[in-house]
């Protein structure tokens, strides 16, 4: 009588062990890129939403919001723009509602956008947009200005003013800040 054992042996549950460690070892930093992919691209598209919320704001409460003079700015926070729907960070936090924000300059007839977003993160600092012109969300390497600050860093993003905005979107607000709406 013949008895075959069934079953693994010591050798063949080693080989799928290291099989198995190899394939981790070269997955795990792809699966790790694309994650952080997506969180970037989560930071562009709520980016591009506050400030289609504030577009939509300035047409719709057109009266309440005194539109800046050719040259001149006036800054919409997010607490101010009440969007609902940009509250949840992708790395887990929540959006500051006071350290986020909407610059708009007057020039000439048009109105240019500039967009802070700072994400809250659970464990550690703030991570986001510390400023940034809405045109520039539209190039292929904008992920590249998604940075991250510790505490003391993000205390200066909230204290908006003239010099400050003029010191991170050169060329962009060059007249005066005229209002805040917080």
């Amino acid at each position: 009588m013949n008895h075959s054992e069934k079953g693994f042996t010591l050798v063949e549950l080693i080989g799928v062990v290291v099989i198995l460690g190899i394939l981790a070892v070269f997955a795990l930093p792809v699966i790790t890129r694309t994650l952080d992919s997506s969180r970037n691209k989560m930071y562009v598209n709520d980016a591009k939403r506050l400030v289609s919320h504030a577009e939509y704001k300035i047409k719709a409460n057109s009266t309440k919001i005194d539109l800046p003079d050719n040259g001149d700015a006036i800054v919409l926070s997010l607490r101010y723009l009440e969007a609902s729907s940009i509250t949840d960070g992708p790395n887990g936090g929540k959006y500051d509602l006071d350290r986020s924000y909407v610059v708009v300059r007057r020039y000439s007839d048009n109105l240019e956008y500039a967009v802070c977003l700072l994400e809250h993160e659970k464990n550690s600092g703030f991570r986001g947009f510390v400023l940034i012109k809405n045109a520039d969300l539209f190039q292929n390497d904008v992920a590249k200005k998604i940075t991250g600050l510790n505490e003391s860093q993000a205390m200066h993003v909230n204290n908006i003013t003239k010099n400050y905005i003029n010191g991170k979107v050169s060329n962009f607000i060059t007249g005066t800040l005229t209002n805040v709406y917080k």
